[in-house]
């Protein structure tokens, strides 16, 4: 699906039109990494600097575009449930994984790749005048990294000089008023408020009539008022349950009357959650949205439930343990605490990387020397077929030079006994 989004994207005429305006000039070009190297090729038909966007957890198949592939001793795969220290079973598991992957992308995705690369900017650069690098070169030239995330948030990776974390540079830096309808729901409500969005990955629409009911049900057993992003109008809605067809989230996570988070667990939501110190309730439905579930459950600030017809009960013990036990909001408040605590805030520190960039032409000297090694090279290959050949030379003499003395032992051996 990535690949066919990418290519419909760069085929597009309007899209093609404007690769091929030569007046059109820029200082960068920052793509967000979503399956698809070869989009790198925006880069050199502008001849500026690529910058790379990671929009999850750090992982290995964004990692090995600015550095070394990561050890899966210790840097589980993008889907992977693990975290360490892992178990000897999780670190053959993660061993597995990054090995067939690797294999299949490179046998399978990259070659296919190189067929879109070549046919998709070969000819706007030809028009352009200009001379396409090769892929590969394209692809691993990144000068910048950009990773949606943050030790606070998920795994601290150890990352190359230009890889830098901006999770939460979506984040207003001043909280907006809330309308004057939810402002007084909210301040009003002694036992506290209980906010529920799935985003847009589980709409009113693909909810069946008895998995509303029952969560109506549900949310009517509770002391607190819940603010529920829903697109329809119900009928028979609990006087503690209002519906809004749109909510401004982060700033009804900033209210101090919020008791928590019932969200899908995605990473911008996720970050959000801890940026205002809010534990959740998550329910994932695709992706990384079960890893940052995960990822919450372990930091002690969230609880999963699995989406099902049936979630309400899960979601209802789901609550009630976050409502009467309040180290999941002390983790979300110190998780906020770390998430805060920092030079400067994350929209800040992406701007500063960004001119950075411009100003020093690519940053350069930032750049791992990995990307240009060969994977040969760096698993000592070489080496190995040197050390095997050189063991069979001697094998191979030494055979020979033991076989030579034995001959000569022998002959020896005769001429005594004749003479005998």
């Amino acid at each position: 699906m990535a690949y066919e989004i990418s290519r419909l994207s760069l085929e597009d005429e309007t899209v093609q039109k404007f690769f091929a305006d030569p007046t059109q000039e820029f200082d960068a070009v920052i793509l967000e990494w979503f399956f698809s190297d070869y989009i790198a090729g925006i880069a050199p038909l502008y001849n500026c600097p690529l910058i790379w966007v990671g929009s999850t957890e750090a992982h290995w198949q964004v990692l090995k575009l600015v550095d070394d592939i990561p050890n899966p001793a210790y840097n589980v795969d993008l889907f992977s449930l693990a975290s360490p220290p892992l178990t000897f079973w999780e670190r053959v598991e993660e061993l597995w994984t990054m090995v067939k992957k690797y294999v299949v992308i490179n046998s399978l995705v990259v070659p296919f790749e190189k067929r879109m690369y070549n046919r998709i900017f070969s000819e706007i650069a030809e028009k352009k005048g200009i001379a396409m690098p090769s892929y590969d070169d394209a692809v691993y030239n990144a000068s910048l990294l950009y990773l949606y995330s943050h030790p606070s948030i998920g795994t601290p990776f150890r990352l190359p000089q230009n890889a830098k974390y901006v999770g939460g540079y979506h984040i207003d830096t001043k909280v907006k008023p809330l309308p004057k309808d939810l402002q007084k729901i909210m301040d009003d409500a002694k036992e506290g408020v209980i906010y529920f969005s799935m985003g847009s990955n589980l709409q009113s629409v693909d909810m069946t009539d008895n998995m509303r009911n029952s969560l109506l049900k549900m949310f009517s057993k509770l002391k607190q008022k819940v603010i529920w992003k829903f697109e329809d109008d119900l009928k028979n809605v609990p006087e503690n349950v209002h519906l809004v067809k749109w909510a401004p989230q982060q700033s009804i996570l900033a209210h101090p009357n919020l008791k928590m988070f019932i969200t899908h667990g995605g990473q911008l939501s996720t970050t959000e959650a801890i940026h205002f110190g809010v534990p959740v309730v998550g329910i994932p439905v695709f992706g990384d949205q079960y890893v940052n579930m995960k990822s919450a459950e372990d930091k002690g600030f969230g609880i999963s439930v699995k989406l099902a017809e049936d979630m309400a009960d899960d979601i209802l013990a789901a609550v009630r343990e976050i409502l009467n036990n309040p180290i999941y909001k002390t983790k979300a408040k110190e998780l906020s605490a770390i998430f805060h605590d920092r030079p400067m805030s994350p929209g800040q520190e992406l701007v500063f990387w960004l001119e950075y960039v411009v100003r020093t032409g690519g940053a350069k000297h930032l750049r791992s020397p990995a990307v240009q090694v060969p994977m040969y090279q760096k698993l000592y290959l070489d080496l190995m077929v040197v050390l095997v050949l050189a063991f069979a030379v001697l094998w191979t003499v030494g055979k020979k030079v033991i076989g030579k003395r034995k001959v000569v032992a022998t002959s020896k051996s005769g001429k005594k006994a004749k003479a005998n």
